[in-house]
């Protein structure tokens, strides 16, 4: 029984170290993302892009109504900044990093960006020239 008693720690130990080196199997190399996916189209956010998009829903995330109303205007052409867009957190709201690299996308111009633009031709607004 003492012999018993002396090699059960011997053995618990010897397996401890076993599983310690990772012989009985390993946790995979890359994080394992379980949260919904969503459909995200490629390109930027206009009309055709808020007709495919389905964006995933998140236990906790931003405000789905402001989020719409900031992708809507992104659609119409209005310019947002990335960060000077603050949304409301509540429950089961749009995910968060979904959210915030759809804003990092480049944005459609708005009407009449076209001839806000330098032209190189022109002559600057200060010049005297015609």
């Amino acid at each position: 029984m003492q012999i018993v008693l002396w090699l059960l720690p011997l053995v618990v130990f010897g397996l401890a170290a076993y599983l310690g080196l990772g012989k009985l199997g390993e946790m995979p190399q890359h994080a394992v993302h379980d949260r919904p996916k969503g459909r995200i189209p490629d390109g930027p956010v206009d009309e055709a892009f808020l007709a495919e998009a389905r964006i995933p829903v998140a236990a906790h995330g931003y405000d789905r109504g402001q989020v719409d109303g900031v992708l809507r205007r992104i659609a119409d052409g209005e310019g947002v900044e990335p960060g000077a867009v603050l949304f409301d957190v509540v429950r089961r709201g749009y995910d968060m990093q979904v959210v915030d690299d759809l804003l990092d996308r480049p944005q459609p111009a708005a009407p009449g960006a076209e001839e806000r633009l330098f032209r190189p031709d022109s002559p600057p607004a200060w010049s005297d020239k015609e």
